[in-house]
């Protein structure tokens, strides 16, 4: 039975249009109350990932980034300001968000993630959010969610396209049954040349805040063993599905 105590007053008045959904209701929205997770990069894809996440009441936000906001960031990241050039994004997305929902609560973590303190800073997260730019960070945090058992929402951009995907450990692959080797630094830096515009991490971000949200209500298909690819200049979407390579070097639970 639903605490009711938890969902009166300033919840009901901001959330009613989500209560109200068969797929939601009361429950639902209790449930997203209760969640927590953790965000690594609150960039192009961090940022409409947490403006969502922060608008649909989910309880605690995690947000990893050690990066300061530069002039070049400002086509597609719409957290930030001119003046905030030079300050931390971890603390800069916490603070917007802190203001947009003071229903919920925000832990900036304004560091580099890495091995020797990954364990540390996400274990009080049980979701993980990939939402960062380098291949070294993606194997990381996919290596990590399989250690931990954790399901990982992972994305990412470039140009007019974008991917997405859900691990989750003894249910799907990891990120290195699709990519089982690091892409060249020449094909990163090429992918890297390619540019960006602001929509495409807007929608892919959009996304993955949905599957995030579908997976706590456990509601639709949030893209279990599917990676979904978008291509904005064609206008198209397309899904492929992928299983756990048994070579992989990564270990899995038994599905």
């Amino acid at each position: 039975m639903v605490n009711e105590s938890l969902l009166r007053g300033t919840d009901l008045d901001r959330y009613t249009r989500q209560i109200i959904m068969p797929l939601i209701r009361e429950e639902g929205q209790l449930l997203l109350k209760k969640s927590s997770v953790v965000i690594v990069g609150a960039g192009g894809l961090g940022g409409p990932i947490l403006q969502y996440l922060s608008a649909a009441g989910i309880g605690k936000i995690g947000i990893v980034d050690f990066d300061e906001v530069q002039p070049s960031n400002l086509n597609r990241q719409t957290l930030y300001k001119p003046h905030d050039h030079g300050q931390n994004k971890a603390i800069l997305a916490a603070s917007w968000a802190t203001s947009f929902n003071p229903l919920i609560s925000l832990d900036p973590l304004p560091v580099k993630l890495d091995s020797t303190n990954i364990r540390t800073l996400l274990e009080p997260y049980p979701i993980l959010i990939d939402a960062s730019d380098n291949f070294a960070t993606r194997y990381l945090l996919s290596d990590y969610a399989f250690e931990s058992g954790k399901p990982l929402f992972f994305g990412a951009v470039s140009g007019f396209t974008g991917v997405c995907t859900t691990f989750i450990p003894g249910e799907t692959g990891c990120l290195r049954c699709i990519y089982p080797k690091t892409p060249s630094e020449q094909y990163q830096s090429l992918e890297k040349s390619y540019g960006i515009i602001g929509f495409t991490p807007g929608v892919v971000g959009s996304i993955m805040a949905s599957n995030v949200v579908r997976y706590l209500l456990q509601i639709g298909n949030y893209l279990k063993n599917q990676l979904l690819t978008i291509d904005l200049n064609e206008n198209s979407f397309m899904t492929i599905s992928y299983q756990p390579n048994p070579n992989c070097i990564t270990p899995h639970q038994p599905l």
